[in-house]
């Protein structure tokens, strides 16, 4: 019999609540198709994980970064549609080819490459609506659309695409130069699959649903932004409680120990203790992501049997050091929460109610985005889906 080996840390993965998002969303944007967006391992959360619950709903799309990571899903099985709506060179054409997977079409050099194949892959025109990021200006599009016409390749002209950069009061602008872009394409009869909107226009913005959305933050049951889930209060207050957070981030005490008054704690000793009292180190540090800033040390915390315990001393490469709360008899190797809920002791003397530390709570304390907060999780850490 093998005993069951703990990692140091690890993160669970709900899979209900990631099909939950995923049907909730869906009722929303109907008819218009929800592409899965992948990119990135999955936003941090590991991409074998992610599409393995992917492939069991009806998502006919998925968004990825480059090639590779389309290899990857055709490697585990996926056979729905894959676009790559990453960065693409030149020499990544044939590949994408060989994958059966969809490209986007957005700067001169690859579309060149492009119109020279033979058999090209199926393209997504993307259009610079407003972001000034990717893509060809709308002036530039009759051009481009005579020169695949005069290549015979309009059939290989599957998408129409663009970006919405989420600025206040412009989304009806951006909307209006696809719209024109749209009408360019009518003119060679092409009527491609269009799409511009991500989590926030899908959320706040029904006009710009289109055909098809690209939902990434909000399938893993979070907000683009704080505005966007004050929106979300006032116009879809039953959408808020239907996405849900798919994602649990865990550790454990190591070792425990009682500190005298006057004791420096952590390298520089940046914390001396002002009375006695029992810290405990815990299996995380900057190595697996979690980065929080010395300005947040007196707000930052994880949760251990219902009871918040503040960090003292500097967080290190891949340990920290916590505060225990005296009522409470702790033990090495008790649970120790980073994201997520925990609960009380019903027995102890302190307030047995369960606590939560969000995604939005670890990402203020590292003075970031919740973007970069999943995309910085380190890959090491184990994925678990539960």
């Amino acid at each position: 019999m093998t005993t069951k080996v703990l990692p140091n840390t690890w993160i669970e993965l709900n899979r209900d609540a990631f099909v939950n998002n995923f049907m909730a969303l869906s009722r929303v944007v109907a008819p218009a198709k929800i592409m899965a967006v992948v990119k990135a391992d999955g936003y941090g959360l590991g991409l074998t994980h992610i599409l393995s619950v992917i492939q069991q709903l009806p998502c006919e799309w998925l968004g990825v970064n480059d090639v590779w990571e389309a290899e990857k899903v055709r490697e585990q099985g996926y056979r729905g549609f894959v676009l790559v709506i990453g960065p693409l060179q030149p020499n990544h054409l044939s590949l994408a080819s060989q994958l059966s997977v969809h490209v986007t079409l957005a700067n001169h050099k690859v579309l060149s490459t492009w119109l020279d194949m033979t058999s090209p892959p199926p393209g997504h025109l993307k259009c610079d609506t407003g972001m000034n990021r990717q893509g060809f200006f709308l002036e530039e599009l009759s051009d481009i659309m005579g020169r695949i016409k005069n290549k015979s390749l309009l059939h290989a002209v599957t998408g129409l695409m663009s970006h919405l950069s989420n600025e206040s009061g412009s989304i009806d602008q951006q909307l209006a130069r696809l719209n024109t872009a749209q009408k360019i394409c009518a003119q060679y009869d092409l009527k491609p699959i269009s799409h511009i909107s991500a989590s926030h226009g899908v959320l706040t913005h029904p006009a710009s649903h289109l055909d098809m959305v690209r939902c990434g933050i909000s399938l893993y049951g979070y907000w683009p932004y704080s505005t966007t889930k004050k929106h979300l209060a006032k116009e879809h207050g039953h959408l808020l409680q239907q996405l849900t957070p798919i994602i649990k981030w865990k550790t454990h005490i190591i070792q425990i120990k009682s500190i005298r008054p006057g004791d420096a704690i952590g390298y520089q000793g940046t914390y001396k203790a002002k009375s006695h009292m029992t810290i405990a180190v815990i299996a995380i540090g900057y190595h697996y992501g979690y980065r929080i800033r010395p300005t947040s040390y007196g707000k930052a915390h994880v949760l251990v049997r219902g009871q918040r315990c503040p960090f003292v001393g500097k967080i290190s490469m891949n340990t920290a050091t916590i505060h225990l709360p005296p009522v409470i008899d702790f033990a090495e190797g008790d649970q120790v929460t980073l994201i997520g809920t925990s609960s009380g002791d019903s027995s102890s003397q302190l307030n047995s109610e369960s606590l939560e530390i969000t995604l939005d709570d670890l990402a203020a304390w590292c003075h970031t985005s919740i973007f970069e907060t999943l995309t910085m999780l380190h890959p090491s850490i184990q994925r678990i889906l539960v």
